[in-house]
């Protein structure tokens, strides 16, 4: 769920692609399986959204905060 954007808010569908980054707290590569239910991340995107319901976007990067 978007908790803070000046754009958006509400459940989204992330879609990770493969050339998606992912980051640790520490600023290191992890894997997907890295990520845990709970964590809280920083999602970068391209800007556009797919109209659906829940909308969907595909990750140019994810970072555990």
């Amino acid at each position: 769920e978007v908790i803070e954007s000046q754009y958006t808010s509400g459940p989204h569908i992330v879609k990770i692609a493969s050339g998606t980054k992912l980051t640790g707290k520490d600023g290191g590569s992890i894997s997907l399986s890295d990520i845990k239910v709970g964590d809280t991340l920083e999602i970068a995107y391209s800007g556009q959204v797919m109209l659906s319901y829940p909308p969907q976007i595909v990750a140019a990067s994810i970072k555990i905060i």
